[in-house]
């Protein structure tokens, strides 16, 4: 299974990671929770991990919830949440992530997501990075 790199408009591909199987008691745990998760694609273990309802009420707290799956998780979405720079210490460990969106936060601070090698579309958005 490939990533395509459509962002820049290039043709370049990529194997998606390897992600160990995943329990799916945790994950109704997690939707449970307000988060729509479904997998990348029937063959792959990697998920795509979103917020969607009750944004405001996603904390830092919650974020830490997701550490439970955190080789698992290839796309965040936890924009417009009540997120801060302590969620991004708890993002870096999630070696698989390829795309993260984190726009409209209070977040001051992206470097601890420097180690993260699939890393590939970042949005910091309206946030205090800079």
């Amino acid at each position: 299974t490939y990533v395509s790199d459509l962002e820049s408009g290039n043709n370049v591909t990529e194997q998606l990671p390897e992600a160990p199987p995943v329990d799916e008691k945790i994950l109704e745990n997690l939707r449970n929770k307000g988060l729509i998760i479904s997998r990348f694609n029937e063959k792959s273990d990697l998920l795509d991990v979103r917020v969607i309802n009750n944004k405001k009420q996603w904390t830092d707290e919650k974020t830490a919830l997701l550490t439970q799956i955190k080789e698992n998780i290839g796309l965040l979405d936890l924009s417009e949440t009540q997120i801060s720079n302590a969620s991004i210490n708890t993002i870096s460990s999630f070696s698989n992530l390829i795309h993260l969106q984190i726009q409209k936060n209070g977040i001051s601070n992206i470097t601890p997501l420097a180690n993260l090698k699939f890393l590939r579309l970042l949005n910091i958005y309206q946030t205090k990075v800079g």
